[in-house]
């Protein structure tokens, strides 16, 4: 199944178009990227980055020790300027006592049942929240999802709401898979 049927089986009612998935680096033939997506014929910058069930804490933190995951996180943090990448605010702007905290970008192959780590990206807590809606959920942060979703996208509240449904239904097809979890890019972001 190709990456516009697959969409095409989750609602009707949605345009979803592929948008520069050969940026992502992955071989294969029905690429599913986990960001850079139109929605509503709306390209949006923040994106919600569900991670299937059978994924759940596999990470780079998972795989990495405690002192390298530091050093990974804190060159994203340098990287961006410790602003968000999305929507240029930070932690403290929103009553946090940090400005930014590490999130990792996973290209989903869909056919081949495998999660690549395609990138990392310093985001503001709102975004991080936003990019985990289901974690947000769970804290009583659905608002601030929302809030985040309307205000760097320019949605209204109904397409907010929307396009957290059609997040969780592709989340829900992809837990229905055990998944090959992939972390090289890693090398490659030390060394750089």
């Amino acid at each position: 199944m190709g990456y516009v049927e697959f969409l095409s089986t989750l609602s009707d009612s949605s345009v979803w178009l592929e948008h520069k998935a050969d940026t992502f680096g992955v071989a294969g033939s029905n690429p599913v990227p986990t960001t850079l997506f139109f929605f509503m014929e709306k390209q949006i910058r923040l994106t919600i980055e569900l991670v299937p069930s059978t994924c759940w804490y596999t990470n780079v933190r998972s795989h990495v020790s405690e002192f390298t995951w530091d050093i990974i996180r804190k060159k994203c943090y340098r990287l961006a300027n410790h602003k968000c990448e999305i929507c240029g605010s930070t932690g403290k702007e929103q009553g946090y006592n940090h400005n930014v905290e590490c999130h990792e970008i996973w290209y989903y192959d869909d056919v081949n049942h495998k999660q690549i780590l395609t990138g990392l990206i310093a985001l503001c807590p709102y975004c991080h929240k936003t990019k985990h809606v289901g974690l947000a959920q769970i804290n009583g942060e659905k608002e601030i999802v929302i809030n985040q979703l309307m205000k760097v996208n320019g949605m209204s509240r109904e397409e907010a709401i929307k396009y957290i449904t059609e997040s969780f239904s592709i989340w829900k097809k992809r837990s229905e898979f055990k998944w090959e979890t992939d972390i090289t890019y890693i090398k490659k972001y030390i060394n750089d």
